[in-house]
This record gives structure tokens, C-alpha cells and sequence, in this order.
């Protein structure tokens, strides 16, 4: 099966070159790695045009869109048959792809969610481990642990939720996840393969 990784940046391109370079560098690369411009600044939009090339396509948009728009220009740009979200401030394990592509290999599994490990700083030794286990919609409904840099879905599936909830402003990857969980089948991947960092509280 082919994957894409789409990720969304906007005016952050020291982050986002450790975010490419982590989906460049999985053991089982992406097919098609697309980022999505949302606007940056003259000096940022240039840094991110420059990682154009070797696999990577960059996709700008001239006002900013936010976050749900700005991955839904993504999956819908590309042709893969799996879809991989990585936020322009986290990063992959290398192994991410490699270890999460076998789950679909029965043709009933339809994303699929991993473990991850959630930094507040990099002065941390010692990053907290989120293990979001659990299926359906009961568990979601008072909290939600699942990041979507740990989300891979079929294609088809994103297409007959709608994709991402663009008049949300926050918590989009919460909505999508209850919408998959409603018409479709995930499975649940222990092990962390993805290192995300939280720069502030979240709200409850």
C-alpha cells in the first residue's frame, strides 16, 4: 500500500526540518510527502520552500487557512492509499511507518492510532508516555489522549468522514477521531513511535 505524509506548518521552519527530516528518514519512507505552507512570513514561507525536492512537495496557501483546512489541502493533494498526519513541531520514530503499515494489512482495520511520548521542553529527561488504548466512541467522549501525528487512515475513509472539521479551532483531531470511530474500525498500536511536544497547557 502506498502511504503520503502530509504535514501543515506555519512560521516555524527550525521545527519543521526536524519534522521532515523524521518522515524521510522512517525505514519504510512515505511515498509522497506533502507540506502544507498555511501563509508563513516572507522569511519562513522561503526556509519551507527550500526543502522542496527529494520526495517532498510544498503546497502554500496565500491567507492563513488554520489547521484543519490546512490538512485537508494535504490528504486531498495526494494519491496514496494511507494517510499520515505529522505536526510541524513533532517527530517520528523511525520505525513509525514500518511498525503501523502491517495493521492494515486486514482489509477491516481502517486507522489506526500508536503510544506516544509528550515532551513539555527539551530541558525534560524524561518525556511523559501517553498510551491512549481503546476503541469505540464511549472512551472518547469525556477526554481525548489520541494525537494525530500517530493517526493512519485509509484514504476512503477520510473521504467519507469529510476529512477534518474546518470550522473548528481547536481540537480537531478529537472531532476526527470520534467521527472515524463512529462508521469505521482502529486498532490500537503500543508502542511510542512518535515524540510530540506540548509548548502549553491544554485547555480541559
Amino acid at each position: 500500500m502506498t502511504v503520503a505524509a502530509v504535514i501543515p506548518t506555519h512560521d516555524r521552519p527550525r521545527l519543521l526540518r526536524e519534522a521532515v527530516a523524521s518522515a524521510q528518514g522512517q525505514t519504510r519512507p512515505p511515498d509522497e510527502i506533502v507540506v502544507v505552507d498555511d501563509a508563513s512570513g516572507p522569511s519562513a514561507a522561503k526556509e519551507v520552500r527550500a526543502l522542496e525536492g527529494e520526495g517532498v512537495r510544498v503546497l502554500r496557501t496565500e491567507e492563513n487557512v488554520g489547521g484543519s483546512r490546512a490538512r485537508n489541502l494535504g490528504w486531498r493533494a495526494v494519491k496514496a492509499e494511507l494517510i499520515a498526519f505529522l505536526d510541524d513541531d513533532d517527530v517520528w520514530e523511525p520505525e513509525k511507518l514500518e511498525r503501523q503499515l502491517p495493521l492494515f494489512d486486514d482489509p477491516g482495520v481502517e486507522f489506526s492510532w500508536t503510544a506516544y511520548a509528550l515532551e513539555a521542553s527539551r530541558r525534560e529527561k524524561t518525556p511523559e508516555i501517553i498510551r491512549p488504548a481503546g476503541d469505540g466512541v464511549a472512551p472518547l467522549l469525556a477526554r481525548s489522549a489520541r494525537a494525530c501525528p500517530t493517526l493512519l487512515v485509509r484514504r476512503e475513509v477520510l473521504e467519507a468522514v469529510g476529512g477534518f472539521d474546518e470550522g473548528l479551532v481547536r481540537n480537531q483531531d478529537w472531532d476526527l477521531f470520534l467521527r472515524l470511530e463512529e462508521r469505521s474500525r482502529g486498532k490500537y498500536l503500543d508502542e511510542v513511535l512518535t515524540r510530540a511536544r506540548r509548548h502549553r497547557p491544554d485547555p480541559d
